[in-house]
């Protein structure tokens, strides 16, 4: 047959290869020792291959894994072929070689989520536990079985329906809500200086955002030292106290709460206590007013001071180690972030703000005001829900 004018004509060498490998006829070459250029291959025992293979399915191992496991456990290197060609022989129970039915698959989920009481097992937590149990079922399979029995699950594990939900500010006026906190941010853990701490702590009037006090203190989490500044603002305050203290669920503010009530109870019995209670206890999430505070103190002054104290430990100008530096510091250090926070006060007290996304019933058209023509109202505002008997 002569060959087109297309195509060239085969070599003998191109006609001998040609019939090696698509003559059907022609038998193959015999090895009868079964070696080739990959050398010989030392398998491990078929009992500790299956073991491993089990171990390899709880994991949910991918082949390349597996392969690499193998070469550094047992020095056998090998294909992804041949670790099919072991597995399919060895009869390890994997996804697709599952027996179980989808009754019996729905039954051992279900007995694995009897121990989540709170719902909080996703789809890969339970197809694990499965396997740590021999159960191997696929994440399609899970989820569907999820879905089919403990739908409502899927939404609260869901990020965004577990974030808060914010509620407007609500204070019929000034002196009607104060909200107190501790900040630590210039703590002792926070410094990590040694015994020395420099925390601070703050009250804030919810309806004017006036900020009652700020007061650097060797401890905010003793409730005498608490109770203390309480007595302070009230003092401060011409003797006033406000309708309601909110503070979050820290041990520290037990005594101030005791002597809110105390004097709430004297001051103004036709208040009730149901209607208008003296105190209120908060998740620190919700005590928004004092706790959206601290950034702005911290922009104002809180990281210059960090950094300066920082910066006289890191050059040896400060030893913790060392009892006199530390009384030293316990003498200079608090006066001098104290007036840093009185100077802090008086912008804060001064500076303009905007609350056009928190209108009170009181006060429906609010755009600007400074806390100075709030502070000369307070007095004429709180004789006036007096008399109102709000």
């Amino acid at each position: 047959m002569a060959p087109k004018k297309h195509q060239q004509p085969l070599t003998a060498f191109k006609l001998r290869k040609r019939s090696c490998i698509h003559d059907p006829l022609r038998p193959p070459m015999p090895n009868i020792a079964g070696k080739n250029q990959y050398g010989d291959k030392l398998y491990p025992p078929d009992n500790e291959l299956r073991a491993e293979f089990d171990q390899y399915t709880r994991e949910s191992l991918p082949a390349p894994d597996q392969l690499a496991r193998l070469e550094a456990k047992f020095g056998l290197k090998i294909k992804r072929s041949v670790l099919y060609q072991l597995r399919k022989r060895l009869s390890n129970s994997t996804v697709c070689k599952n027996e179980l039915d989808e009754l019996d698959m729905s039954q051992a989920v279900i007995n694995v989520k009897e121990n989540d009481i709170m719902g909080l097992w996703g789809v890969g937590q339970v197809k694990q536990r499965l396997a740590e149990q021999g159960i191997h079922i696929s994440l399609r399979e899970c989820r569907k079985i999820l879905h089919d029995h403990f739908n409502e699950e899927f939404e609260y594990r869901f990020a965004e329906s577990r974030k808060i939900k914010r509620k407007p500010l609500l204070a019929v006026g000034p002196f009607h809500k104060f909200h107190w906190d501790g900040h630590e941010k210039l703590g002792g853990q926070a410094l990590g200086m040694g015994p020395i701490g420099l925390p601070i702590y703050g009250g804030k009037d919810e309806w004017s955002s006036y900020l009652v006090k700020l007061v650097v203190m060797p401890s905010v989490r003793l409730a005498r030292a608490i109770a203390h500044v309480k007595l302070d603002v009230i003092e401060e305050m011409d003797y006033r106290i406000a309708i309601t203290d909110v503070m979050d669920m820290g041990t520290e503010t037990g005594e101030m709460l005791h002597i809110q009530e105390t004097l709430r109870m004297d001051a103004a019995p036709e208040f009730s206590l149901e209607k208008w209670p003296s105190g209120m206890r908060l998740r620190s999430v919700h005590n928004t007013p004092i706790e959206s505070f601290w950034q702005w103190k911290r922009n104002g002054e809180g990281h210059s001071i960090h950094h300066v104290l920082s910066l006289g430990c890191d050059r040896g100008i400060f030893h913790p180690n060392d009892g006199i530096h530390i009384d030293v510091f316990n003498w200079l250090w608090p006066p001098l972030v104290q007036d840093r926070l009185d100077r802090f006060h008086d912008y804060h007290t001064i500076s303009l703000i905007r609350r056009a996304n928190r209108m009170h019933p009181e006060h429906p058209h609010a755009t600007h005001f400074s806390f100075q023509q709030v502070c000369q109202l307070l007095h004429v505002i709180a004789q006036s829900m007096y008399v109102l008997n709000w």
